[in-house]
C-alpha cells in the first residue's frame, strides 16, 4: 500500500522505496535472536555543519551497522537527507511520531 507523507502522522513504521513510502505490515519474528545492537544520538536541530554532521552520522550508522537506530531532534531537514540516502532506506525502516 503507498502512503503519502499526510498519511504518515498516525505514528506508522514504513519503509521508504523509490515509489514512496510504504507501511510495514507485517510482526517480526524474532525467534533465535540472541543480541540487538542499537545507536542512539542526538542529532542537534540546529543548522550548524549540517552536512558535516548528517555525513559523520551516515558513517557511523554503516559502519557498526545497528538493528536499530534511535534519533532525538530530528528535523524535517535531517528526515529529507535520510530518505534521500538509498543504502540506508534500503536496509532501514521509519518510525517517529511525525515523519513529516
Amino acid at each position: 500500500m503507498d502512503l503519502s507523507l499526510e498519511d504518515l502522522r498516525d505514528k506508522l513504521t514504513v519503509k521508504k522505496t523509490k515509489d514512496g513510502f510504504q507501511k510495514v505490515g507485517q510482526d517480526v519474528n524474532l525467534t533465535g535472536v540472541e543480541k540487538l545492537k542499537f545507536i542512539s544520538y542526538n542529532v542537534w536541530f540546529e543548522k550548524h555543519n549540517f552536512k558535516e554532521r548528517n555525513l559523520e552520522l551516515r558513517k557511523i550508522f554503516l559502519k557498526f551497522d545497528p538493528d536499530f537506530i534511535c534519533l532525538q531532534e530530528v528535523t524535517q531537514d535531517f528526515l529529507q537527507h535520510i530518505f534521500s540516502d538509498e543504502q540506508i532506506c534500503e536496509k532501514y525502516y521509519f518510525s517517529s511520531s511525525s515523519l513529516v
